[in-house]
């Protein structure tokens, strides 16, 4: 197990409360809906859950710091009831347990979403090779499930436990909503979008797939840049690609037109090599410069491990 790192991007309080809940509300399937400051220490948050079956539950949450009055406290619960959403608050700067069932502190909240990511999934030797297989669209084994949903969970496992944060793969709320397969969660507001595609032939990145890309991209930094930063990187993960330097240039120089964002292929064993490497040095995750890595057009292994030695000579281990 790997312990999630709150958010500390901003000096104001609030703001990295909001951030460290849009992030876990994420990782958890939820959908948000709207953020809206209330006073310098509080925030309304909007926000609802779909169950298996597609049936909604839609919530406010109130993030307020543990000095506000009670009369703001009963003031959101009546919008709370006004808008038939169940009340929930979160106090960040209160570190008591709370004894109310819809009240909690900051660190019991995002515990109660999930707290430390699991890397049992991919803490194996063979994970390199598996990804390898399930990203040229092959069963492996004994694993259950198609390549494709193994290959977007799999993903999501990689990056979250290389970035040191919670990730989330949106699986059935695409159903709901246009998304990419998931998102992913750095240090200092770096968000990351993925999509895993696995193909037997190679995948081949097309222009109307660039625009899809920028349309989810527009809409998340429209709703949460304000809070988690705007969308850094679209992450492409495959077996192989069917394409030529200059093409995913191209296809990258396209997005980045579109939405300022950088686009990043990985083939899927790279992406095993680069976990199987970081589980020998868990203690330098926190370390790497994700940002600069990630600005290069192929993920490779060589490119972390470039960013270790950088790290060794800033005499930081």
């Amino acid at each position: 197990m790997l312990n999630t790192v709150r958010n500390t991007d901003s000096a104001d309080p609030l703001v990295a409360a909001i951030a460290s809940v849009l992030r876990s509300l994420f990782a958890d399937g939820w959908h948000l809906e709207s953020v809206r400051r209330e006073t310098r220490k509080a925030a309304h948050l909007c926000a609802k859950k779909y169950d298996l079956f597609g049936c909604q539950s839609k919530y406010l949450l109130f993030i307020a710091s543990e000095s506000q009055p009670q009369n703001v406290l009963k003031s959101f619960r009546s919008e709370a009831s006004r808008q038939q959403r169940f009340p929930l608050t979160i106090l960040y700067d209160n570190g008591k347990t709370c004894e109310s069932s819809q009240t909690y502190t900051l660190n019991d909240f995002l515990e109660k979403l999930g707290g430390s990511i699991d890397t049992n999934r991919i803490m194996r030797p063979d994970i390199a090779n598996l990804l390898k297989t399930i990203g040229h669209n092959q069963p492996y084994d004994s694993l259950i499930g198609e390549p494709q949903d193994l290959l977007e969970e799999y993903t999501k496992d990689c990056l979250q436990y290389i970035l040191g944060q919670r990730a989330r793969r949106f699986g059935s709320d695409r159903l709901f909503e246009s998304l990419p397969d998931g998102v992913a969660f750095g240090r200092n507001k770096l968000s990351i979008y993925f999509d895993a595609k696995a193909y037997s032939d190679g995948y081949k990145l097309k222009s109307d797939d660039i625009l899809r890309f920028a349309s989810y991209v527009d809409d998340y930094n429209k709703r949460y840049a304000k809070y988690l930063g705007p969308i850094f990187a679209f992450v492409v993960t495959s077996g192989t690609f069917k394409m030529t330097a200059r093409s995913m240039n191209n296809k990258a120089g396209m997005l980045y037109a579109k939405c300022m964002t950088q686009l990043t292929f990985v083939e899927s064993e790279e992406l095993g090599c680069i976990v199987n490497m970081l589980m020998q040095k868990q203690r330098l995750l926190t370390t790497l410069d994700w940002a600069s890595i990630l600005s290069h057009r192929v993920l490779e292994m060589k490119l972390v491990q470039k960013d270790l030695e950088r790290v060794r000579k800033d005499g930081l281990i």
